[in-house]
């Protein structure tokens, strides 16, 4: 269909679907993402997706249900996100974009314009504190923003968008954990400092801290992601210390103890062995996955699609509309989840005494 520069997200896909004359609910049949999200994209409700890699996922394949073309929904997508961003430095000077013909000067007097506007722009960089780190194809900002949350509303820390210079503080009631973003790093890392005491975290890993200056750690800092000039990070109370000697072997599943609300015994052996994987699609859906550390990889799947995986020691997987999805391992069938839904889990090798078992853990 054709493109309106200044449609939304919503409109545009709103539209094509009632161009075909086709419901909200024969989308749900069609995709089995849950009508909530769907309702949302239409509506430039974003906020209620967990983060844009679920999003990413779930416009491709809304796309792909009212035979869109990916690219464009995507770009309207990005576009939107840009208009909705703090207004650029050319309408803080007040550019104008129209035409006109100027009168003719000589080099001097082009001399001495050319640099009252670059002492103009220089200004109102400073004035804005408008920093670039080296490197990096994004660069992130310094907004030197400040965020207060209770203890109990660490889950809207992860929906918050951040940028460097950024303040956090949290409130245990009786005092305050003051967390600053400070500066990016090589690799996708993210330099921070909780109580003064600075770290260094890279993109999907968890760091383990000592938040009130007890030598226990009791606070899990992830980052989320890093991506079109934003910091995302997610923060969680730790039930007990994760220094404690535990029976589970080392590995990803230890970042992430306190965050377990169910677990699976898939299989068992006497040593650990390469785990060879399919998922499978019964239906449209949406998979990352990471094997062993390496980068993660994202597929939209489709009925009959099988994504082979090995690994030896861990995979987190993550998967939009789970129900659409089977873990396959060897002769054992695992379901994903439910349709509609939205997990995360991590597959692990788990010590007993001697023997090995490979379990599934679901993450909150």
């Amino acid at each position: 269909m054709p493109l309106n520069e200044k449609v939304t997200l919503g409109e545009y896909l709103q539209d094509a679907r009632k161009a075909k004359a086709i419901s909200i609910d024969e989308i749900v049949r069609e995709t089995n993402i849950s009508k909530k999200y769907l309702e949302s994209l239409e509506m430039n409700d974003l906020s209620v997706f967990p983060g844009e890699t679920y999003l990413m996922g779930f416009l491709a394949t809304y796309a792909d249900t009212l035979e869109l073309d990916r690219n464009t929904v995507i770009s309207i997508y990005k576009r939107q996100m840009r208009i909705e961003q703090d207004a650029p430095i050319e309408q803080l000077v007040g550019t104008s974009q129209k035409k006109s013909r100027l009168p003719q000067v000589d080099l001097k007097s082009v001399g001495i314009i050319g640099g009252v506007l670059g002492a103009l722009l220089l200004l109102i960089l400073i004035i804005s504190n408008i920093r670039v780190p080296s490197g990096g194809n994004n660069p992130i900002p310094h907004s030197n923003k400040s965020y207060t949350y209770n203890l109990t509303d660490l889950d809207k820390i992860t929906k918050q968008e951040y940028g460097l210079g950024d303040m956090i503080y949290i409130s245990n009631g009786t005092s305050l954990i003051h967390m600053e973003l400070k500066e990016l790093g090589a690799s996708k890392s993210l330099q921070i400092a909780v109580n003064k005491m600075n770290y260094t975290i890279k993109e999907r890993d968890v760091l383990n801290i000592d938040s009130d200056g007890n030598s226990i750690k009791d606070m899990g800092v992830e980052l989320t992601r890093i991506t079109d000039g934003k910091i995302y990070i997610s923060v969680f109370i730790l039930k007990e210390d994760v220094t404690d000697k535990t029976n589970i072997s080392e590995g990803t599943i230890q970042k992430y103890k306190s965050a377990v609300i169910a677990e699976n015994e898939l299989l068992s052996s006497k040593i650990k062995t390469k785990i060879d994987m399919k998922i499978v699609a019964d239906a449209t859906g949406w998979m990352e996955y990471s094997a062993d550390g390496s980068e993660p990889k994202q597929f939209v799947l489709k009925k009959g699609m099988e994504v082979p995986i090995e690994f030896q020691n861990e995979m987190t997987l993550l998967l939009g509309n789970a129900g659409a999805v089977k873990v396959v391992i060897g002769d054992k069938t695992e379901p994903g989840g439910s349709f509609g839904e939205i997990n995360k889990s991590i597959f692990y090798w788990k010590n007993n005494q001697g023997q090995f078992s490979l379990n599934r853990a679901f993450l909150k």
